[in-house]
C-alpha cells in the first residue's frame, strides 16, 4: 500500500484522530522542498496557509461520516512560497466503524491556475483590440445611411440598416466580455450620471426595430410613472443591460408575437416586492420588467439563467448564438448598482425583473 502512495503525482498525508501526521508520501514532501524528511507527529492544519479551514473540516470529519466537498486551499512550500492545491479529506475506520484518523488526498492545481488566467488575460487583451475597428465599422456605416456619400436605395438602405445593427450586437457582446473581465479583476467602475430612463429604454426598442419588424413582433412599453423618470446610474452600461433583455426577449418570442416592457415604482412593502430578495426599508426602487408571450426556457434552467456562458439548449433554428455573457453581464451591473434580477415563468411565456435602487449624486452607495 505504501508503494501505491508514493507512485501517485497527488499528495497523500494520513493522521491520527487528532491530526497528528502518520504518514505522507514522496509526492508530498518532494513539493514542500523536503524530499528526506518526515513529517510524522506534525499536525496536518500547519500545512496549510489558513490552518482554520482544515481544523472545521476535520471537526466536520470527527461527527459525519459524509465526505465533505472538496477545498481549494493555500499549500505552504519551502522558501515561504506557496501552492494551490483542491483537498479532499476522508475519515479512517476498523471494522467497527470507529474514527481511527484521516486521510488528505491533495492535487496542485497552480499550473491549471495559472494556465486559466493566462488564458482569461489573452481573451481580455483581445477583447478590447477589437472594439476600436468595431467602432470604425460603426463610424463608416452611420456615413453611408447619413447620405454622406451618396443616396441609398430604399433596398440598399435596408441591408446596411441590417450590417448596422448587427455590428451594434457585436459591440455589445465584445464590451459585455470586457466588463465581464474587469468584474473578475475587481475593475467594474460605474460612470454614474444622471438620465432619462424612459429615453433609454425607448433608445433599446428603436435599436431593435428592424429585427423585430423581420419577425412582425409588437414591443408594447407600459410606465406607470411620470414621463420623465431621472435616474443616477452608469447610462451606457443599463442600456446595454435593457439591449441584452430585449433580445433575450426577442429570441424566447414566436413570430408575430409580443413583448411587454413594464415599469413602476416599488418599495419594500409593495406586494410586488415580494418577487425579489428583501428590499432596503426606505429605499425606492424602479422596477423593470421584460415580459415574452410564447416560448420560455424549462425549469430547470431557469436559476442557470445568469451563469456565466450558460447557453440555453431550448432553442428553435434560426435562434441567434451568444456566448452566454448576456444575461451574466446583466446581473453583474444590476447588483453593482445595489439592485436585484430575477427571471420567473408565467403561464404565457418568461418575464425578467429587474430592481434598481432609486438615488441622486448626493446619496449614492459603493457596491
Amino acid at each position: 500500500m505504501f508503494q501505491l502512495y508514493n507512485s501517485v503525482s497527488d499528495y497523500i498525508i494520513a493522521t491520527d484522530v487528532d491530526g497528528n501526521i502518520e504518514m505522507q508520501n514522496k509526492s508530498l514532501l518532494t513539493a514542500l522542498g523536503q524530499p528526506d524528511a518526515d513529517l510524522t507527529g506534525k499536525l496536518l492544519p500547519s500545512l496549510f496557509l489558513d490552518d482554520s479551514r482544515i481544523v472545521q473540516e476535520l471537526d466536520k470529519l470527527r461527527g459525519d461520516r459524509e465526505v465533505p466537498d472538496r477545498l481549494s486551499v493555500g499549500l505552504l512550500l519551502s522558501d515561504k512560497k506557496l501552492a494551490q492545491v483542491d483537498a479532499s479529506f476522508s475519515r479512517i475506520e476498523n471494522e467497527q466503524g470507529e474514527l481511527q484518523g484521516y486521510v488528505a488526498v491533495m492535487r496542485d492545481m497552480s499550473e491549471e491556475k495559472n494556465v486559466e488566467k493566462m488564458k482569461s488575460d489573452l481573451f481580455g487583451m483581445l477583447t478590447h483590440d477589437m472594439i476600436n475597428p468595431i467602432l470604425a465599422i460603426k463610424s463608416a456605416l452611420k456615413l453611408v445611411l447619413d447620405g454622406q456619400v451618396g443616396s441609398l436605395t430604399s433596398d440598399q438602405e435596408d441591408i446596411l440598416q441590417m450590417a448596422a445593427s448587427t455590428n451594434h450586437d457585436l459591440l455589445g457582446m465584445v464590451s459585455d466580455f470586457l466588463d465581464v473581465y474587469r468584474q473578475s479583476y475587481g475593475m467594474l467602475a460605474l460612470r454614474r450620471s444622471q438620465f432619462d430612463i424612459h429615453q433609454a429604454l425607448q433608445e433599446v426598442i428603436n435599436q431593435s426595430y428592424y429585427f423585430c419588424q423581420d419577425r412582425q413582433l409588437n414591443i408594447v412599453y407600459q410606465s406607470e410613472i411620470s414621463e420623465e423618470q431621472p435616474f443616477f446610474g452608469d447610462r451606457i452600461r443599463l442600456v446595454r443591460v435593457f439591449a441584452n433583455l430585449l433580445d433575450n426577449a426577442i429570441k424566447f418570442s414566436p413570430e408575430k408575437g409580443s413583448i411587454t416592457i413594464e415599469i413602476r415604482s416599488l418599495i419594500a412593502s409593495d406586494e410586488g416586492a415580494a418577487v425579489f430578495p428583501p428590499l432596503q426599508e426606505g429605499v425606492s426602487y424602479l422596477q423593470v420588467s421584460f415580459h415574452n408571450f410564447g416560448d420560455r426556457p424549462p425549469q430547470e434552467e431557469l436559476d442557470l439563467l445568469f451563469d456565466r456562458f450558460f447557453t440555453s439548449n431550448h432553442k428553435k433554428p434560426g435562434d441567434k448564438k451568444g456566448l452566454g455573457l448576456g444575461l451574466h453581464f446583466c446581473k453583474l451591473v444590476v447588483e453593482n448598482h445595489g439592485g436585484h434580477i430575477l427571471a420567473e415563468t408565467t403561464e404565457d411565456g418568461l418575464r425578467i425583473n429587474l430592481a434598481l435602487p432609486v438615488m441622486d449624486e448626493n446619496n449614492q452607495r459603493e457596491h
